[in-house]
């Protein structure tokens, strides 16, 4: 007996669940979108949350199209409830989807067929955002039916300074200063003597202020509203100036601010340069060798008859990009310090931002 009670319990709340029809949204500004396609994704979103049996959009379609008699879409109370007795349903969602310059008004209405009346609305502007269409309908039925809305995700659909240039801000331009470099460097101690040494004696017979010129690769792992976190990898050529050849890149790990464009970035970088093995004799003079003979010490300096060999060290900059529309102009103050020298550098360069694909051609 109590099977078949919570049978005819269950029998009951189905035949006394209110049915609910959303024939058509009117869509206004909304250029390509197609306004029954607006109209099922609407549909499917209102049917995971109002307690309604929501009908079928086939069914609507086919009843509508044999009994009644107003082929032009209806947006009315009037027009909806006379719609709404010809479905057999008590209730009829409807609602208005209208680009306002750079927002989405949404205006949601739920029609009683019975009472002749409209019993719930909902108001909100949105991002333009045509490809979200259906979180924005998610978080609009959730909000007039008194559901809990994800406040992460609101906010990702009506605030412009959330995660820009993400989903919910598609159409902004992130800062990125991937581009050519170019600028001059200083050495000072053991740099700058080896720089300036006779070319008889090892040197480079040079200016210890050099050119450089290369490339910055960037790469963002962090977007949070204008706080950036990027990987940078830095090659670059120093003292074409000067008849040389002196390879060198960086790995850096950056923070960015995107309003701003001040900027903080370190991490390992490399050179090249040639290291010759050998010791100071009691003149001063500079003997090649694989031993010192007593009392001299064997030691490693810069010299151009010597070997090439990779030196590792840690450099460190700071910068800003000035923009001005979608040009960007970076320029860096950095160093290099080290025990025995201390490299120090400005470089500058440039970049034009393209705009993303406009996101009415994501939705297509």
């Amino acid at each position: 007996m109590a099977i078949w009670g919570m049978v005819l319990l269950g029998t009951t709340q189905v035949a006394m669940a209110q049915r609910a029809a959303l024939v058509s949204i009117d869509l206004r500004g909304m250029g390509a979108l197609d306004s029954s396609m607006i109209a099922q994704i609407a549909r499917t979103e209102a049917s995971k949350i109002v307690s309604y049996e929501m009908m079928d959009r086939y069914d609507i379609e086919e009843i509508l199209r044999q009994k009644s008699t107003t082929k032009d879409p209806c947006y009315s109370k009037t027009c909806l409830v006379a719609q709404g007795k010809i479905l057999g349903a008590q209730m009829m969602l409807t609602g208005t989807v209208e680009r306002l310059g750079n927002k989405i008004s949404v205006n949601l209405r739920e029609i009683s067929v019975n009472e002749d009346k409209i019993t719930r609305t909902y108001v909100e502007e949105f991002l333009y955002l045509p490809s979200e269409m259906n979180r924005i309908f998610r978080v609009s039925f959730n909000s007039m039916y008194g559901k809990t809305v994800d406040p992460v995700e609101m906010k990702s659909l009506i605030d412009p300074t959330y995660l820009p240039g993400g989903s919910n801000n598609p159409e902004s331009i992130i800062l990125k200063t991937s581009g050519p470099r170019f600028g001059f460097t200083g050495f000072t101690g053991k740099a700058a003597e080896y720089i300036q040494r006779p070319k008889v004696d090892g040197g480079l017979e040079g200016i210890p202020v050099m050119f450089q010129f290369g490339y910055q690769f960037e790469k963002q792992y962090l977007n949070e509203g204008n706080f950036q976190g990027l990987l940078e990898f830095i090659p670059m050529i120093t003292g074409a100036d000067q008849g040389q050849f002196i390879p060198s890149f960086s790995l850096l790990n950056g923070f960015r601010s995107q309003k701003s464009g001040l900027e903080i970035a370190f991490g390992p970088s490399f050179s090249f340069s040639k290291v010759a093995e050998g010791y100071f004799d009691s003149t001063g003079n500079w003997k090649f060798s694989f031993a010192a003979p007593t009392p001299y010490k064997l030691e490693d300096r810069l010299d151009s008859r010597g070997t090439t060999r990779l030196n590792p060290s840690f450099i460190i900059g700071v910068g800003k990009t000035f923009k001005k529309g979608r040009m960007n102009m970076p320029v860096n103050a950095w160093v290099r310090p080290s025990k025995s020298s201390t490299q120090f550098g400005v470089s500058w360069g440039f970049n034009v931002q393209k705009s993303k694909v406009d996101a009415v051609d994501n939705f297509r």
